[in-house]
């Protein structure tokens, strides 16, 4: 599980691993974040669900491959999962490249190469469910948050891609949508709104990708709202706050 701290990725394996026992890789920048996050899955999961950890950085190219490389170095999973992002300020993003790059980077390009080098792993053993977190922000570029959306929207095209490049294998690839979250992502930036709890959200993800689902609105409503807002002519679009 790469981005094993995010709060959407906690509850699905909250949810996995108290279906049956489950051996999980946990991946992420912080030691001590990781180890709490598995000792509560030893505590909560199914007896015999147990959790290794690898720390890493996404910074770079080099460090994220070194990264992925170092958690199949525990085997290739049955169940990988892709979670980490970061929303930011649109207003701050539109005036500093740095901060835009880094953005693009962390919601897209770093997501994107995990899920390639865990693509060929499970295409390799021609078995495996790669679950990538996207969001509805990459349906319809908005005003208020289009360099995460963008970098979602790519994310989106790339995992439309491997599921393409997957079609009759032993390979399932979904991509997840969520809704507004309640997640310290979303709290940090302020996000408004009523927003689903992560539990809520990973009852959904874990249901879809059991049904193979290569594309799942987490809450599903989502599918419906976001059908109409890709449908909307642009001037009326572009009238509202959104």
């Amino acid at each position: 599980m790469i981005g094993a701290s995010s709060a959407i990725a906690e509850a699905c394996m909250r949810a996995w691993c108290t279906q049956e026992p489950t051996a999980f890789v946990l991946v992420g920048r912080d030691a001590d974040t990781l180890a709490a996050v598995g000792a509560d899955l030893s505590v909560r999961g199914a007896a015999g669900t147990t959790a290794q950890l690898e720390t890493g950085r996404f910074e770079s190219t080099e460090e994220v491959a070194a990264t992925v490389t170092a958690a199949l170095s525990h085997g290739v999973p049955d169940i990988a999962l892709v979670a980490f992002g970061t929303l930011g300020d649109q207003a701050q993003l539109a005036h500093s490249p740095t901060a835009l790059a880094g953005t693009l980077q962390v919601n897209g390009t770093w997501p994107a190469l995990c899920a390639q080098l865990l693509f060929n792993a499970m295409q390799e053993r021609d078995h495996g469910q790669l679950v990538l977190i996207g969001s509805v922000a990459g349906d319809r570029g908005r005003r208020t948050n289009y360099a995460y959306g963008s970098a979602k929207a790519m994310l989106a095209t790339f995992a439309g891609g491997l599921q393409h490049l997957a079609a009759g294998t032993g390979v399932q690839v979904s991509l997840v949508k969520p809704g507004p979250t309640d997640t310290p992502m979303t709290r940090a930036a302020g996000t408004r709104g009523r927003l689903a709890s992560p539990d809520a959200v990973a009852r959904v993800i874990v249901a879809g990708v059991s049904a193979g689902k290569p594309v799942i609105y987490a809450p599903p409503h989502w599918r419906a709202v976001m059908a109409v807002i890709r449908a909307l002519p642009r001037a009326i679009f572009n009238r509202l706050d959104i």
